[in-house]
């Protein structure tokens, strides 16, 4: 609206306009994941976390197989596509700069089909729980844990999507644990029905640099008397 400046004798009037700058478009992670036949697969779990580790963000898939993260902060970040019946599938070095949506398209392909026969591990009693963390303790989503038996048996598994995982502990000779992730040191703890519970990795950050831009995490068969239990999303 106009403003009237009066000074003696005069009457000045003065228009002021105000224009509205767009603001800058927020930056974000969307994308769209199918199977390899290019089919959509909605229910997805979609998960995003900083290279370096950091706050991890989670959303499913639509109907049509799209996600969409929002006012995602500017950095260097990861996505995991998870889905039960599919390996899953990691995007690696998705940069996201302010004022830019980065695109992060996932393809699954169907886990192998296995047939469980017996038992694969002897004498175990303990459930033990743990956990995959960063040096800030933030969670590692779908870190990978390998253990390996005296015997020579060796079974991995992944984290779930707050680096959680159950495992069942050997009552006799330990057992070697070591957990590993995209770009960090891995760390390995003897495992026992002495050892403390819940179990915890501490990951230092070693670099991406060597790190491919696309992995597929296959999983293994989860079947009665294995090492560890069913790895949730």
């Amino acid at each position: 609206m106009p403003t009237i400046f009066r000074f003696p004798g005069v009457a000045l009037v003065v228009a002021i306009s105000v224009v509205a700058r767009p603001s800058a478009q927020a930056p974000s992670i969307a994308g769209r994941i199918t199977d390899l036949s290019q089919a959509v697969l909605p229910g997805v779990m979609v998960t995003i976390v900083p290279e370096r580790g950091g706050v991890a963000q989670h959303t499913t898939t639509d109907a049509a197989g799209r996600y969409r993260f929002e006012a995602v902060p500017d950095g260097t970040y990861r996505i995991d596509g998870d889905l039960l019946g599919f390996d899953l599938d990691r995007r690696n070095h998705v940069r996201v700069r302010a004022g830019t949506a980065a695109t992060g398209d996932v393809i699954l392909k169907v886990s192998a089909i296995c047939e469980c026969i017996g038992s694969r591990i002897k004498a175990a009693s303990t459930v033990l729980t743990g956990r995959v963390v960063d040096e800030a303790n933030h969670p590692l989503p779908h870190a990978t844990l390998e253990v390996v038996a005296p015997s020579g048996l060796r079974e991995t598994a992944y984290a779930d999507r707050e680096g959680r995982f159950v495992l069942r502990a050997p009552a006799n000779d330990p057992w070697q644990l070591t957990a590993f992730d995209s770009g960090f040191e891995p760390g390995t703890l003897p495992v026992s029905s002495d050892s403390a519970n819940p179990l915890l990795f501490r990951l230092r950050f070693a670099g991406t640099e060597d790190v491919a831009d696309r992995e597929r995490l296959a999983r293994d068969c989860r079947c009665p008397g294995n090492v560890f239990a069913h790895e949730g999303r």
